[in-house]
C-alpha cells in the first residue's frame, strides 16, 4: 500500500482497500490511512473522509463500539485530562517525559489498554491523544487512519530566535525534505537532505519580543507531515532555531538563563472520535 501511495496510484490503493474489506479481512489503520492519504492528495479531503467513514464500518463490525471513558476528575496520574470521549483520551503531556512512559502510566492507573497513535518528543509539551483499546481495537485503527491519512490538524506554538521576514501574521512555508538517521544507541537526528522524505511546515509569526540584542518570535506552526523533529529542523534550517533546542540550536539558543526547556508546545489537535464527532 505504501508503494501505491508513494506513486500516487490512488485508484489501485482504494481498490485494494475495498478488496480487503470484501474478503472480511481487517485493514489496519496504517494501511487504510495510506489509501485515504492517496485519495486526499488526488481528489480532496471530502473524498478521503468518505473512504475513512466507510472503512470505519468494517472496524466497528469486528467489535462492539467503545462507549468511551468518561473521567470525572480533570487529572489522572498527575496528567491534566483535556478530553475523554468515544475511543479517545487526550492529556496535556509535560516536557521531560516520553510519550511511551506517559501512556503506560495512564494505562496502569486506569486499568485498561491504551494505544499510542501519535508522539511528542521528550522535551515537547502539549496535547497527546491515545486510543482507548489495544492495537487491534476499532478506536486504534480509526485514529491511526486519520493520522496516516493526514486528516488531523496539528497546531504548535514555539518561540524561535530571530524575526522572520514579512509582516506580522503573514504565513510562510518550509518544504525542505528531511532525512532522519541514528545518532547514537537511543537517539535520532534529522537534517535537510535532497534524498530525504517530503516534509511541509506552515508558519505564522504572532508576536515579537526584544531584550537587548536578542529578538525572538512567537510562531504558530502547522506541520502537514509528521517527520522526526520536523518543526525543529525546518526552523533551524532557515536560521530561526527554537529557543532551548540543544540539538539543532546554537550557543544563543541552547540554554538561555530565562528558559530551561525546549520552547515548543502542541496546543491544538483537531480529529474525529469513534462516534465520528
Amino acid at each position: 500500500m505504501s508503494s501505491l501511495e508513494a506513486n500516487a496510484r490512488w485508484r489501485e490503493a482504494v481498490d485494494l482497500l475495498h478488496t480487503i474489506g470484501k474478503l472480511r479481512m481487517l485493514p489496519s489503520g496504517i494501511v487504510a490511512g495510506s489509501a485515504i492519504n492517496c485519495l486526499r492528495e488526488n481528489l480532496g479531503k471530502s473524498s478521503a473522509l468518505h473512504l475513512l467513514r466507510e472503512t470505519r464500518k468494517i472496524w466497528l463490525e469486528a467489535e462492539s463500539a467503545d462507549e468511551g471513558l468518561r473521567i470525572g476528575p480533570r487529572s489522572v496520574a498527575g496528567f491534566e485530562v483535556l478530553s475523554s470521549s468515544s475511543g479517545i483520551l487526550a492529556i496535556a503531556k509535560p516536557e521531560g517525559i516520553s510519550t511511551e512512559d506517559a501512556i503506560a502510566k495512564l494505562a496502569s492507573i486506569l486499568r485498561r489498554p491504551l494505544s499510542i497513535i501519535s508522539r511528542l518528543d521528550l522535551p515537547t509539551s502539549g496535547v497527546l491523544p491515545a486510543a482507548l483499546g489495544g492495537e487491534q481495537a476499532a478506536s486504534t485503527h480509526w485514529l491511526q487512519a486519520q493520522f496516516a491519512g493526514r486528516l488531523v490538524s496539528k497546531e504548535y506554538l514555539c518561540l524561535c530566535v530571530g524575526r522572520p521576514s514579512g509582516s506580522m501574521c503573514a504565513e510562510f512555508e518550509i518544504s525542505s525534505p528531511l532525512l532522519a538517521a541514528q545518532a547514537g544507541p537511543s537517539s535520532v537526528r534529522a537534517e535537510v537532505a535532497a534524498m530525504g522524505r517530503p516534509a511541509q511546515t506552515l508558519c505564522c509569526a504572532r508576536a515579537l519580543y526584544s531584550a537587548g540584542d536578542c529578538t525572538t518570535s512567537l510562531l504558530k506552526v502547522q506541520p502537514f507531515t509528521g517527520r522526526t523533529h520536523q518543526i525543529r529542523v525546518h526552523l533551524a534550517s532557515i536560521g530561526f532555531p527554537v529557543v532551548g533546542d540543544r540539538v539543532y540550536g546554537n550557543s544563543q539558543t541552547s540554554q538561555p538563563e530565562w528558559c530551561k526547556r525546549l520552547f515548543l508546545h502542541c496546543w491544538r489537535l483537531r480529529l474525529l472520535d469513534l462516534s465520528d464527532e
